[in-house]
């Protein structure tokens, strides 16, 4: 079995080939290629993974973590300055948090603004 550094040296001096086996496998592979794709991408913006969204999911029994709506299409909640996962919500309320620029005291002025003006919405 050649060593790292081998293998390395190997893949340098063929990097045309190199590429064009990788280009093949991703196309044989595309679900491989997806689920790749989600794991790096969950990563590096919300560094968590598949499987602790898929457990968050579970245990809020597939609904949104604020306004209990069956999740059909689930977004991944996140803090934008740590960028670490919170929860899975529906993407009308991921949507609405994101313009509410993640702030409690606006979203509370909403709440304020409503109920000042008598808007009653189920």
């Amino acid at each position: 079995m050649p060593s790292n550094a081998a293998r390395r040296r190997w893949k340098e001096r063929n990097l045309e080939r190199v590429r064009a086996i990788n280009k093949d496998w991703e196309r044989r592979n595309p679900d491989k290629m997806k689920a790749k794709w989600r794991r790096h991408y969950l990563k590096k913006h919300y560094n968590t993974t598949p499987e602790i969204v898929a457990a968050e999911q579970a245990k809020q029994g597939n609904k949104c973590a604020i306004c209990r709506v069956r999740l059909t299409r689930p977004a991944v909640d996140h803090d934008h300055k740590k960028k670490k996962f919170r929860s899975v919500l529906c993407s009308n309320c991921n949507i609405g948090i994101g313009q509410f620029k993640e702030s409690p005291a606006r979203m509370l002025a909403a709440i304020v603004y409503l109920q000042r003006h008598k808007c009653q919405h189920t």
